[in-house]
């Protein structure tokens, strides 16, 4: 289990931020919001902290763990959003439970124009921390964000957020990537990314993660995800495509 040594910082800063930070909701309190309008109790919920553990069963042999942490109503109109997987060796099926890898990426952003209104409004700066397996695999990145809704299906609930980060620390190059939520139904939606890695000297990389949900309860969700990995393609030892299932717990 070697390899959580080099994430403990960061979840023992993670778990001190909730102690202090995450609200404390009375049974009465959440009476009132159920009793408010459906804009209302949306106001309410605006700039809430959130925590989604999720494990999944994927088509390669190997179960993955995922800790996802949003704190978006920061001061200065910071926003943090953050995740780690723990996976298992592909092709390895006796030892599908034994989570030896890990990747995290976490993000700092903030509007440029948080009091504005129309499309401007969307505009942002970002700072990007990604680490994995493995000495000097570590990268930040910096650039620029747009977010803006996506009317479909008659709601207003959807979203695209396009991101491009021009410089990275480890000076290969340079990432392109859009972050998508598209909600169907009221229990079905669907959301992920796709990036791509601009390499310098070298050819470009998808990542590719889709992901059908399904809601099961106010804390819990089903998810199928699809998933694709230039660079595991690219290693002729590693399939780079996909699929997993499995169960979302949501705070």
């Amino acid at each position: 289990m070697l390899f959580f040594k080099p994430i403990f910082k960061p979840i023992i800063l993670i778990c001190i931020y909730l102690l202090i930070h995450l609200p404390v909701v009375s049974f009465a309190e959440i009476d009132q919001t159920k009793s408010k309008s459906g804009i209302e109790s949306q106001k309410l919920l605006k700039g809430k902290n959130k925590i989604e553990i999720s494990y999944y069963s994927d088509s390669r042999d190997y179960n993955t763990l995922n800790i996802l942490t949003l704190f978006p109503d920061l001061p200065l109109d910071l926003k943090i959003f953050g995740f780690i997987d723990f996976h298992g060796e592909q092709n390895q099926s006796d030892n599908r439970f034994d989570l030896t890898r890990y990747f995290m990426e976490y993000r700092l952003g903030r509007p440029l124009f948080p009091k504005s209104s129309g499309w401007i409004k969307g505009l942002g700066i970002e700072a990007e921390y990604n680490d994995f397996n493995g000495q000097r695999n570590h990268v930040s990145r910096f650039g620029a964000t747009y977010r803006h809704k996506l009317p479909l299906f008659g709601n207003s609930k959807s979203w695209l957020q396009w991101r491009y980060h021009p410089y990275e620390t480890d000076g290969s190059g340079s990432q392109a990537s859009v972050i998508y939520f598209i909600s169907l139904t009221e229990d079905f939606f669907i959301n992920g990314f796709a990036d791509i890695n601009f390499i310098e000297g070298g050819r470009d990389r998808w990542l590719l993660e889709p992901q059908l949900n399904y809601k099961l309860t106010d804390l819990i969700d089903a998810a199928i995800e699809f998933r694709y990995n230039e660079f595991e393609d690219a290693n002729p030892k590693l399939d780079g495509f996909g699929v997993a299932v499995g169960l979302k717990l949501k705070f």
